[in-house]
């Protein structure tokens, strides 16, 4: 979550606030580690979660 706010131009001082880490040095380690999961997969399951809302 870190890596994709970062990406989408949200500070890590915001990064760190929204996650509640105490310490923005431990966003920064989120931040620069590889993404697990593909940004195609959170992609998917919002918009699974969409449809369900839908219905």
């Amino acid at each position: 979550m870190a890596t994709i706010l970062s990406e989408a131009g949200m500070s890590i001082d915001d990064i760190s606030k929204a996650l509640t880490h105490s310490d923005p040095r431990t966003t920064k380690l989120y931040v620069d580690a590889p993404n697990i999961v593909k940004l195609s997969t959170y992609t998917t399951f919002d918009e699974y979660l969409n449809q369900q809302q839908r219905n």
